[in-house]
């Protein structure tokens, strides 16, 4: 009996899987997989055009400028996954642990991010659609939402390398929560005024940077997540 239990993987008793563990690594491996095929997939919308003369110069570019909103939208869709892919290794570097719990919010964000490449193409396809922009920003709404989730969760399960103050806790928040309210904002915005939805994204990264002169000097660029 004492042997069985000798065997047992670490952490498989009280939950936890410590860094250097093979079970946190996997979970580690498995988030990248998943980043990486999302962002290949992303291509797959981007079919090759149909020239109607293959010989006539003007007939290429005419067909390529009808693919211009497909393109759009698999290098806004790149950007925003690297983006997440960034946000999760940077987030995961300070990690000191994983749990149940963890995993699962983790899973759950990751098929989030594994189904981004449809309303991307979706959205590339269907620009003037207030269904199609509105779908894109619930999606990446709801990938942000869980971020935070999973933010908030180490904290409170102390799986991070070194404890958060109570400041930087906020600062994790607010930054966490400013991609999901925008995001959300951008929703009626749809209905009213399709084309402008896209354009109130783009205040997530001033807002940000606002944020920056806020951080705490407790988490210093490069010094917490």
């Amino acid at each position: 009996m004492a042997e069985d239990a000798s065997r047992e993987p670490e952490g498989a008793i009280s939950g936890r899987f410590r860094r250097g563990s093979l079970e946190f690594d996997r979970v580690l491996f498995f988030s990248d997989a998943v980043f990486a095929i999302a962002l290949t997939l992303l291509i797959v919308d981007v079919g090759i055009p149909s020239v109607k003369d293959p010989t006539s110069a003007s007939s290429m570019l005419a067909s390529l400028q009808e693919s211009a909103p497909h393109l759009f939208a698999f290098f806004l869709g790149f950007v925003l996954i690297a983006r997440y892919w960034a946000a999760h290794h940077r987030f995961c570097a300070f990690l000191d642990s994983v749990d149940g719990t963890f995993i699962q919010l983790n899973l759950a964000y990751l098929a989030l991010v594994a189904f981004l490449p449809f309303p991307t193409g979706l959205f590339g396809r269907y620009l003037d659609n207030p269904i199609s922009v509105s779908l894109f920003a619930l999606v990446l709404a709801a990938v942000s939402g869980l971020e935070l989730l999973q933010f908030v969760h180490a904290r409170r399960a102390a799986q991070f390398t070194r404890a958060l103050s109570r400041p930087a806790f906020r600062f994790g928040v607010v930054t966490s929560a400013v991609p999901v309210l925008v995001m959300l904002l951008s929703i009626p915005v749809a209905f009213a005024l399709t084309r402008w939805a896209p354009m109130l994204w783009l205040l997530i990264f001033p807002v940000e940077l606002l944020l920056e002169r806020a951080r705490p000097a407790d988490i210093r660029r490069g010094q917490a997540p």
